[in-house]
């Protein structure tokens, strides 16, 4: 029985310990910027403002994984002409 009342007490003390973090945290500048960060963030998701930019992004990256791959198969074929 000692034990168990314990181990509640405990976890009131670690939940009351963390909820007076958070409020802290939300209290201050850093926790202020995080919350307009996370508000910035879902506007851009909701807007498509995001998957917009990801598919820009990745096509770029594939266009140039492209290219290099040109510029590899012509190596390879200019080193197998060099062959014959």
């Amino acid at each position: 029985m000692q034990l168990q009342r314990d181990l509640e007490s405990g976890l009131q003390e670690l939940g009351s310990s963390i909820r007076e973090a958070l409020d802290d945290l939300e209290a201050s500048e850093t926790g202020q910027r995080l919350k307009a960060d996370v508000e910035d963030l879902q506007a851009r998701a909701h807007s498509g403002e995001l998957e917009t930019k990801a598919r820009t992004e990745l096509k770029h990256a594939l266009d140039l994984a492209n290219c290099e791959l040109e510029k590899l198969a012509e190596r390879w074929k200019a080193a197998e002409d060099s062959k014959h």
